[in-house]
């Protein structure tokens, strides 16, 4: 997925990158860097990919 497409589907699930960001104990920056593929987290990656309910593997599939 691109990052486009992430924002949008946590959008529509009414996740904020800003949610995402305070349970990984993170910045939101760090959260919008992962999304837009400029940094790579296993555990924000798994965690955004559970909140629109697509594996890991094919929400990030395009940055990795």
């Amino acid at each position: 997925m691109n990052p486009t497409e992430i924002k949008i589907e946590l959008l529509r699930n009414g996740i904020s990158q800003a949610e995402i960001a305070k349970k990984t104990n993170v910045t939101r920056s760090m959260v919008n860097m992962v999304v837009n593929g400029k940094a790579r987290s296993a555990k924000i990656e798994s965690i955004i990919a559970f909140a629109i309910g697509k594996p890991v593997e094919i929400v990030f599939l395009s940055t990795k």
